[in-house]
């Protein structure tokens, strides 16, 4: 069974934006080699930096989590509520190819099998979401 697919949006985030992640989502999930632990990812999408890096702030502070650098990425994956959440902000993609920006809705560390056009250049398929900055983990 797939996860339900939640979609959040900041008040500005544009609605093409918002769909085209939803697509990208379910089309990655649904290519997945393997079933996801989880019936639910949610997807939050912000307009501007400054949004999510307010959201970080509350979402620290609220649950007591101790990290940094979240908003300095394309993407981030984490599961501080129990379940996998993804936030992508709008302002840091708007340059990006949709060859490489399709991959940041993808939850890290999962078998793929993506079709040839979406390898972004690398040699074999991202395996988390450092790799879809061409760094890959050892």
């Amino acid at each position: 069974m797939q996860p339900r697919i939640d979609i959040y949006c900041s008040e500005d985030t544009d609605s093409k934006f918002a769909g085209q992640n939803r697509q990208w989502a379910e089309e990655i999930i649904g290519s997945l080699a393997v079933e996801l632990p989880t019936s639910r990812l949610s997807i939050r999408l912000f307009h501007l930096v400054d949004e999510l890096q307010a959201f970080f702030r509350q979402e620290k502070e609220k649950l007591g989590v101790v990290s940094e650098g979240e908003a300095e990425f394309i993407a981030t994956h984490e599961a501080w509520r129990g379940y996998p959440r993804i936030h992508i902000c709008a302002e840091r993609t708007k340059n990006l190819s949709e060859s490489v920006t399709r991959w940041y809705v993808l939850p890290p560390k999962l078998p793929l099998a993506p079709p040839g056009p979406f390898r972004i250049g690398l040699n074999k398929p991202p395996r988390t979401s450092s790799a879809i900055d061409g760094y890959e983990e050892n």
